[in-house]
């Protein structure tokens, strides 16, 4: 992570490599999302091994496996490019990791939130509920591939990396 290598002092050092400022991004955020696929690919496998097992013949709705496969994949590209973004701000490991721990804390409870009664500002309601992770979720573990959902992970994955090579770029100035 980014504050692990400011906390040991390797930053300069990796920022002095010929490798430009977006490439470190990229890399340092393809281990950590390879690290996450390669963890939770054999999960997929499950479905199909308790129905190859079953005393009871069952049918596996292949499509919601692989389309939850796809959303929870989109999901952790998000949260490892927000981890990547905490992590470029703070030179603390539990720093970065408690920020980013409680954005995504705060983006789950939005979906509770979403369930509530609406309050005055409608609008609040309707961006809860289009926000609410817990909604996306759902979708993709039913079969849905909806493009807003894996659009709304793209960007964000996008924007915070996009932050995240602004605030290791900044480093090199100061």
């Amino acid at each position: 992570t980014f504050a692990h290598e400011k906390a040991t002092g390797t930053f300069e050092t990796l920022l002095t490599t010929p490798v430009s400022d977006a490439q470190v991004v990229l890399a340092k955020f393809a281990g950590s999302f390879l690290f996450f696929l390669i963890a939770f690919l054999p999960a997929l496998s499950y479905p199909f091994i308790l129905e190859h097992y079953a005393h009871r013949p069952m049918e596996v709705d292949s499509r919601a496996i692989i389309s939850l496969g796809i959303g929870i994949g989109l999901f952790g590209a998000f949260f490892m490019a927000l981890g990547c973004f905490a992590s470029s701000l703070t030179r603390s490991q539990i720093v970065a990791a408690m920020i980013t721990f409680a954005a995504g804390t705060g983006l789950y409870i939005t979906g509770y939130l979403s369930d509530l009664p609406p309050s005055n500002p409608q609008w609040w309601h309707h961006l809860l509920r289009h926000t609410s992770m817990l909604r996306h979720m759902e979708d993709f573990s039913t079969g849905i591939l909806d493009t807003r959902h894996v659009l709304l992970y793209l960007s964000l994955t996008g924007i915070f990396l996009f932050l995240t090579y602004k605030s290791v770029e900044s480093r090199r100035w100061k």
